[in-house]
């Protein structure tokens, strides 16, 4: 919506959303080897592109069974990025200059949910992140329903008429619900979250490796353990 309304041609528009949508590809986590005592992490989607190499381990721990394991600790950047994802709609409002269709509201809630959600998973421990999603999901489920009924009725209010009397308006509508959806889904699936594997580095750098299970999680920090901080520390 920034894009649309900022003055931006079509092909710089397009060319600045397939930068971003290259970008993501290229940042998806893919592979994670042990090979020569170093550790290999590679990044892309379908194939790995991009790879890390830690030859200088210091420290490998699941942060999820720590009794006060927050990933802010070791990724406190993240921080930054969550607020500028929900200054978004701020931003969209400040250059559009009034206040958009109704039918914008679930697109406009959408970043501010997510880097809500994003900020409360890098905060809290694993186990507090579980009671708290627990507790919101019969809430999220009412606030969406109303968030619904509070468009279609100010839509009426402003415009005389039905929303869905609009098919553009009624697209867009359905998408940003759509989109409020998935991302809800998917926050609530987290608090199942796979453990995360810290690995601190000899530059004092962090990396996380999402395990699958607990059981993944435990093999990993052995492996990296035995095959990178031992050996290396042999071999020194």
């Amino acid at each position: 919506m920034i894009l649309l309304i900022s003055g931006l041609n079509s092909l710089a528009a397009l060319t600045v959303i397939a930068i971003g949508f290259i970008a993501g590809l290229l940042s998806a986590g893919r592979e994670v080897r042990v090979r020569n005592h170093k550790l290999i992490l590679g990044y892309g989607f379908p194939k790995a592109i991009i790879r890390y190499v830690v030859d200088d381990v210091v420290d490998v721990f699941d942060v999820n069974e720590l009794s006060r394991g927050k990933l802010i600790r070791y990724f406190k950047y993240h921080l930054f990025v969550f607020s500028l994802i929900m200054s978004l709609p701020v931003i969209y409002l400040v250059i559009k200059g009034l206040y958009p269709s109704p039918v914008y509201l679930p697109l406009l809630l959408l970043p501010v949910f997510l880097g809500v959600a994003l900020q409360l998973y890098v905060m809290l421990t694993a186990e507090s992140y579980r009671k708290l999603v627990r507790r919101l999901v019969f809430i999220l489920g009412m606030v969406w329903s109303l968030v619904g009924f509070i468009v279609g009725a100010t839509y009426r209010e402003i415009y005389g008429k039905s929303l869905f009397s609009d098919p553009s308006a009624t697209l867009l509508y359905f998408a940003g619900m759509l989109l409020l959806a998935v991302t809800t889904i998917t926050v609530l699936a987290l608090h199942e979250r796979h453990h995360v594997v810290i690995v601190e580095g000899g530059n004092g750098g962090f990396y996380a490796i999402v395990a699958a299970s607990p059981n993944y999680a435990r093999e990993l920090v052995k492996l990296i353990a035995k095959e990178v901080m031992i050996r290396n520390e042999a071999a020194s």
